[in-house]
């Protein structure tokens, strides 16, 4: 899992991501939700005779679920490692930490590019929980990069 970093200039922007990444993780939770409603209709565990609006409710259920768990998820998690970026936050700066599997990095690389182009991605990191290891922001050439050291 990595974690990336994204600094926006203003709350309005930090809300509007917010709600296109809520928005993606509610439709995994569709996806989940029409897989689920296609197994029911295909074994049908409950009888031949189910009414269609219980696949509705399944699919209902499922992307609420999906959209609750990933705001859960994103609210009760707290990283350490934000003290690297304390000067921008001071300055007015809003940080996005946005946790994604290794295989959606590039798609919510590319959604951030293309819908948020105010978002500067500052850092990436690996989401592992090492005490030892701390984000380092590297200025070079006017390229602000990120690298991960261990300090054990």
């Amino acid at each position: 899992m990595k974690c990336l970093y994204y600094l926006a200039p203003a709350l309005g922007s930090t809300q509007q991501i917010s709600n296109d990444l809520r928005g993606a993780g509610a439709n995994i939770g569709l996806i989940c939700g029409v897989i689920a409603a296609g197994l029911v209709m295909y074994f049908e565990p409950f009888g031949p005779h189910v009414p269609g609006f219980i696949y509705f409710i399944i699919i209902a259920i499922t992307t609420l679920f999906g959209s609750w768990d990933g705001g859960l998820y994103g609210v009760a998690t707290k990283n350490q490692k934000l003290s690297r970026f304390d000067e921008d936050i001071e300055a007015g700066k809003y940080l996005i930490l946005i946790y994604a599997r290794n295989d959606q990095e590039e798609t919510v690389k590319t959604m951030m590019a293309t819908k948020h182009r105010e978002a500067a991605h500052v850092a990436s990191d690996r989401h592992f929980a090492n005490p030892f290891s701390v984000v380092r922001r590297i200025e070079t050439a006017g390229i602000l990069t990120c690298i991960t050291a261990n300090l054990g």
